[in-house]
């Protein structure tokens, strides 16, 4: 072998014959920048639901509260249930209990999650990967050559 030729990183000796290594490229490789490929994809797996702060750091809901919540108001999903009676009737409860100072929509989401249960807790958790996979879509769109932006204005 010539030990003025410089060796290349994608190349393999076989034989003292240099061949080109073949690799398989991604459907959009080409596109991606080299900082790109410094940054991890996050996959989040977080609810869908965004709750607004509490009004106070230090609040805590009770779980005597939660457990009343969830035990006295169930939602499971049936086709024999309500969900406007259950609705209601959450309200109900939700005006028993004031706390000064704490954000009333912010605890009204919280202790509603507690309410469904089985096929209820099945379809809001369904939402969740449902809005993940629209945020991904929407995050790596990509106009496709054919495109042409023009024509839709």
């Amino acid at each position: 072998m010539d030990d003025n030729r410089v060796r290349d990183p994608f190349l393999i000796d076989v034989r003292n014959d240099l061949v080109p290594m073949v690799r398989p490229v991604e459907a959009n490789e080409q596109n991606i920048l080299m900082g790109e490929y410094m940054m991890p994809s996050i996959v989040e797996n977080r609810s869908s639901i965004i709750y607004p702060p509490y009004g106070h750091d230090n609040f805590q809901l009770k779980s005597d509260v939660i457990n009343l919540f969830s035990n006295n108001l169930p939602l499971y999903g049936r086709i024999d249930e309500n969900p406007y009676y259950h609705i209601s009737r959450f309200n109900k409860y939700c005006g028993n209990f004031k706390y000064y100072g704490i954000n009333e929509k912010a605890l009204r989401m919280r202790l509603f999650l507690h309410t469904l249960k089985d096929k209820a807790r099945e379809w809001l958790d369904s939402l969740s990967a449902k809005v993940n996979r629209l945020k991904y879509k929407i995050s790596n769109f990509q106009q496709s050559e054919l495109e042409n932006f023009q024509k839709l204005l």
